[in-house]
């Protein structure tokens, strides 16, 4: 029953449509996943065990009080309802042990999409779109961006149907700051931080080089950049109240030109929380982000959050349901299954970790398999893919975690 929920709550968020309001398919995303996000968080534990969880909690309750200055009450509840909706997908992140089931449930909805593209290349107009190809997501950068991590995911644990599914969602919808996400991500995953760090600089540079020449001579990045300017040019200590950029952004505007085109984001989630929830809640932002993105956390799920954290930065992914609920999803797995081993983690993972923890300990100690080498029992059985894990005493005695075969 578990397992159905998530994979329901995947393919909701990344599929449910609704033909004669393309628009508001969002709208229906976010209120499938209120309803089956409770059914997937029926008798789950809560843990408060990591310092993300104190800093998202507070991020949380600074977002929800800023809604009572805000300039327009029905989008501050409306984007409240969104929040707490993405803070049961952390709480269901950090305790759960079926990923896999919700990741299953986000690359087929995400597949249904793939299919849709490529006629949309090719003419195909029937589904109404902003920018296409875009499939189910009316703009083609909403579905890159739930695309791109879920395909750093099964790139990085060999699920290659599903990397096949998603290739053509990632590969030929053009979204430049998806595919710098991408680069970003599985650079950290092999190198660390540092080496996505260069990475992200020479990708935005690219970004900027190609803009000069893409869309009419770099006008959609230009528009961009007058968003950004007058976005950070409006801060204030305490924000101007959750869900008022669309209302009060035009009264702030001193580059763009909010008559020709008038945006409802700032297409970054993290100037987006400055205007709104001021420098109080950016720093609490940025806090929360630092906290999630420890270097020793190099896997899969935190290559993905690292794409995510790229893409929070160019664009709004937190406003759609899809990314949302897949990116507080991720934030719970780093940060509520952060241990050394456990859910989450490959057998190549379990296996390179046990073999530095012998190569440290000199390659002393620990059964050997006959004819197996010289290397512990222990080790070689993670290299076959037959190491079960277990979840720390403190939570489950000796219960098996199940991330490993």
């Amino acid at each position: 029953m578990t397992r159905a929920a998530h994979f329901a709550l995947g393919f909701a968020v990344s599929a449910a449509y609704l033909p004669w309001l393309p628009q508001s398919s969002a709208e229906l995303r976010w209120v499938l996943a209120a309803l089956l996000l409770p059914l997937c968080l029926w008798r789950a534990p809560l843990r408060f065990n990591a310092m993300p969880h104190a800093a998202l909690a507070a991020l949380l309750l600074w977002a929800l009080c800023t809604s009572l200055w805000s300039a327009a009450p029905f989008d501050a509840g409306w984007r409240a309802l969104c929040l707490l909706t993405m803070a049961l997908a952390y709480w269901l992140g950090s305790v759960t042990h079926h990923g896999r089931a919700l990741y299953a449930g986000l690359c087929t909805g995400v597949a249904v999409s793939s299919l849709l593209v490529i006629p949309q290349l090719l003419g195909w107009s029937a589904i109404p779109q902003w920018a296409a190809p875009a499939g189910l997501f009316f703009n083609r950068n909403f579905l890159a961006e739930l695309a791109v991590p879920l395909f750093l995911l099964a790139l990085l644990r060999l699920w290659f149907w599903s990397a096949l599914a998603l290739l053509p969602s990632v590969a030929l919808t053009q979204s430049r700051g998806a595919l710098v996400a991408l680069a970003t991500g599985l650079v950290y995953c092999r190198f660390g931080p540092r080496w996505s760090a260069a990475v992200f600089v020479v990708g935005c540079v690219a970004v900027v080089a190609t803009g000069a020449w893409h869309d009419g001579g770099g006008a959609s990045l230009l528009h961009r950049i007058n968003l950004w300017h007058d976005t950070l040019a409006a801060w204030s200590w305490l924000g101007h109240g959750l869900g008022s950029f669309p209302s009060l952004y035009p009264a702030f505007t001193q580059w763009d030109d909010t008559l020709a085109l008038r945006s409802d984001h700032a297409h970054s989630d993290l100037f987006e929380a400055l205007f709104e929830t001021g420098v109080v809640g950016a720093g609490l932002f940025v806090a929360a982000a630092c906290m999630l993105l420890p270097e020793r956390d190099r896997t899969p799920e935190g290559a993905a959050l690292v794409a995510a954290g790229v893409l929070a930065l160019v664009a709004f992914p937190s406003y759609l349901p899809g990314t949302g609920i897949l990116f507080a999803f991720l934030a719970g797995r780093v940060a509520g299954g952060s241990h050394p081993l456990g859910d989450g983690y490959d057998e190549w993972r379990a296996y390179l970790v046990l073999r530095q923890v012998y190569a440290n300990h000199g390659g002393v100690g620990g059964p050997r398999i006959p004819g197996g080498g010289s290397e512990p029992a222990v080790v070689q059985a993670a290299a076959l893919g037959r190491l079960c894990l277990l979840e720390p005493a403190a939570h489950a005695g000796a219960k098996p975690r199940g991330g490993v075969p």
